[in-house]
């Protein structure tokens, strides 16, 4: 079983949780029967999940699933056992129509996968199991965090209170901060280049060099737009002016998104 909440689910996630469990089940059995030695070849279509893994580098605590990775690490260092490991493309029987026994076995797992996926989806989220080997746990809210750490703690430490600050500062126009789609707004700030980044701060948190703070800054004698002649020219200006050069260069914008 998979450990973490279903939102935190995926392929990769869920082949290191099944290479987990195939090493603690061979650890166990071996030292049931006390037969130390031996060698086991573990199979997956996921070559990242491999390369992670069953690698013989220190497990790097900014990786994705850094906990099991550690756990999945520290399992194979507690037995003589050879432990390896082979890359094999999936869903080869859509491709092939002879298969080796690899590929076969993995694309039958591959379907038991989904049976159980789409079973799990009509039930509550399964009881998260202790991993044996990990080197910590990270709740926050009740909720065991197993992929980018980084981010969601400092979504929990900062992001109420910088939203907070923005609603102080009636950058949000009174509107529930809850409705506003942050998930969204990250995959398009993510897509940007660095100076697109700057600029979109600086447009959203109103300190362009408008007109407006030009003059606050002591660096114009005046607030008036220089094409137009408003007397305040702001940001939401700049996207409302009517002067015929503004709307050219605004039009021909436009035209390039």
């Amino acid at each position: 079983m998979t450990p973490g909440a279903t939102r935190a689910q995926g392929s990769y996630w869920s082949e290191l949780s099944g290479i987990y469990r195939i090493i603690t089940t061979i650890n166990a059995v071996t030292t049931y029967y006390q037969q130390p030695q031996g060698t086991v070849l573990i199979v997956c279509d996921g070559e990242a999940t491999l390369t992670k893994s069953m690698n013989q580098w220190t497990s790097n605590p900014l990786d994705k699933q850094f906990d099991i990775i550690h756990a999945i690490k520290a399992g194979i260092r507690q037995t003589k056992i050879t432990w390896k490991s082979k890359h094999i493309k999936g869903h080869q029987e859509q491709v092939a129509l002879l298969l080796c026994d690899k590929a076969r076995w993995n694309d039958e797992m591959d379907k038991v996968a989904k049976k159980h996926w789409e079973h799990i989806q009509t039930n509550p989220d399964p009881p998260i199991n202790s991993l044996l080997g990990k080197p910590w746990e990270l709740w926050l809210d009740d909720k065991k965090v197993s992929t980018t750490v980084k981010s969601q703690l400092l979504e929990h430490t900062c992001g109420q209170a910088a939203q907070n600050y923005w609603s102080n500062k009636t950058r949000f126009n009174g509107m529930d901060t809850k409705s506003i789609d942050w998930t969204a707004i990250h995959k398009v700030v993510t897509g940007m280049t660095i100076k697109q980044r700057w600029w979109t701060t600086k447009f959203v948190t109103r300190f362009c060099m408008t007109g407006q703070r030009m003059h606050q800054w002591g660096k114009r004698e005046t607030a008036t737009c220089p094409h137009c002649k408003h007397e305040t020219e702001t940001m939401v200006h700049i996207l409302q002016c009517l002067h015929p050069g503004v709307q050219t260069i605004s039009d021909s914008c436009i035209k390039d998104l």
